[in-house]
C-alpha cells in the first residue's frame, strides 16, 4: 500500500495488520478530502465582492436568481406588469369595437 520497509517494521512492531493499515488510510484520506472541501466552501464563500455584499443587504430578498440584485420599485413594476399583463390591451380593444359598431350604428340610421 506505498509503505517503506521502516515503515511496515514499526507497523509490525505496533501489531498493526494489513487491514488495519488500510483503515488508517482511508480514515487520512477523508480527513483530507473534508480538510479540501472545507477551504473550498470558505473561499466560495468569501470570494464575492465587499459592493455586492452590501446591495443584498440592503435589497433584502431582492435577489434574482442569477444572483443580481434588484431595487424594490422594479420588483414592483415587474409584478404589476406581470399581474396586468393582457388586461388593458383586452378592454381597449373591446372598447374599440364598440364606438366602431356604435358609429356604424349612427351612420346606417341617418342613411
Amino acid at each position: 500500500m506505498g509503505a517503506t520497509e521502516e515503515q511496515m517494521k514499526i507497523l509490525d512492531a505496533a501489531n498493526v495488520d494489513h487491514v488495519s493499515y488500510i483503515l488508517i488510510l482511508y480514515s487520512i484520506a477523508f480527513l483530507l478530502y473534508l480538510f479540501v472541501n472545507m477551504l473550498l466552501h470558505l473561499y466560495a464563500v468569501n470570494a464575492t465582492p465587499t459592493q455586492t455584499k452590501i446591495d443584498l443587504e440592503r435589497t433584502h430578498s431582492g435577489v434574482r436568481m442569477n444572483g443580481n440584485a434588484q431595487a424594490p420599485e422594479q420588483r414592483v413594476r415587474d409584478a404589476e406588469e406581470f399581474e396586468l399583463h393582457g388586461l388593458g390591451d383586452d378592454s381597449e380593444e373591446e372598447g374599440d369595437e364598440l364606438d366602431r359598431l356604435m358609429k356604424d350604428e349612427r351612420r346606417s340610421d341617418s342613411s
